[in-house]
């Protein structure tokens, strides 16, 4: 495990992989900055099984999710020095759940993504007709299964989505006023 890194996207694929290799996610975490310079000085990474669910609820849901935080206390904190290097300075490797199976790991968040050239592939198929559904079995077909193409339907689902909101930019909502008024 490299002890040293460059910038936050380095560090934070560092720790992810080696989250990956012992079967838990992870999530960003505390950020100290300098009080004279505003620049950051320190930065934590957390499992994201840290911390428990927030006790103060009013209101009453007609579905519960079950809690899946532990409290756990894994951790690994950067310090950030003045040439910008990224050093591990403290760490915590000491987990209080179980790991997840290797056949099980592609679906842990941390380890999901959608490249762009992925959402360009799926966005262009949806655009000239062809069901998303059946995008994603050939794209797994492809790669050669779920594990191997690095996010899950509902990833897929939530890009296009947000594909779509940013090209209407409020300007749907306007067509819609003009067409009942």
């Amino acid at each position: 495990m490299l002890k040293e890194v460059r910038s936050d996207d380095e560090a934070y694929e560092m720790y992810n992989d080696y989250a990956f290799r012992k079967g838990f996610s992870i999530c960003k975490g505390l950020i100290r900055t300098s009080r004279r310079t505003g620049l950051w000085i320190m930065r934590r990474f957390l499992c994201s099984n840290s911390g428990f669910e927030d006790v103060k609820k009013e209101t009453l849901r007609k579905y519960e999710r079950s809690e899946m935080r532990t409290g756990c206390t894994a951790f690994t904190q950067f310090s950030i020095t003045k040439d910008g290097v990224w050093a591990v300075a403290r760490h915590n490797m000491t987990h209080n759940h179980h790991m997840i199976p290797a056949n099980k790991r592609y679906l842990l968040r941390s380890q999901r993504d959608i490249t762009g050239e992925q959402l360009k592939y799926l966005s262009a198929m949806k655009a000239s007709g062809c069901r998303v559904s059946d995008l994603l079995r050939a794209m797994r077909k492809e790669v050669g299964g779920s594990p191997n193409l690095g996010f899950i339907t509902a990833d897929a689902y939530h890009a296009l989505a947000a594909e779509k909101a940013m090209k209407l930019d409020g300007k749907d909502c306007n067509q819609l006023i003009r067409y009942f008024a």
